[in-house]
């Protein structure tokens, strides 16, 4: 069973780590909590295809993973 909350937990910590070495002027319009949120939801959208391509569970785990983002981050 994949651990949902180590692929969020993962995401955030990539997210954050990407962040680090930006500079923000370069980047037009962006702002930092825009530009957290694009990386941190690639992080997880490829962490659901990852979980699809390898779960064969029935309780869905990966659509577990996809609600418990939606709920954190709404």
């Amino acid at each position: 069973m994949i651990m949902i909350k180590e692929y969020i937990d993962k995401c955030n910590m990539n997210a954050k780590q990407k962040l680090a070495g930006k500079q923000y002027d370069i980047l037009s319009n962006s702002t930092k909590d825009e530009l957290f949120y694009l990386y941190y939801s690639k992080c997880l959208c490829n962490a659901y295809i990852k979980c699809i391509k390898r779960e064969e569970d029935p309780t869905n785990t990966c659509d577990k993973l996809v609600d418990e983002y939606m709920k954190t981050y709404k």
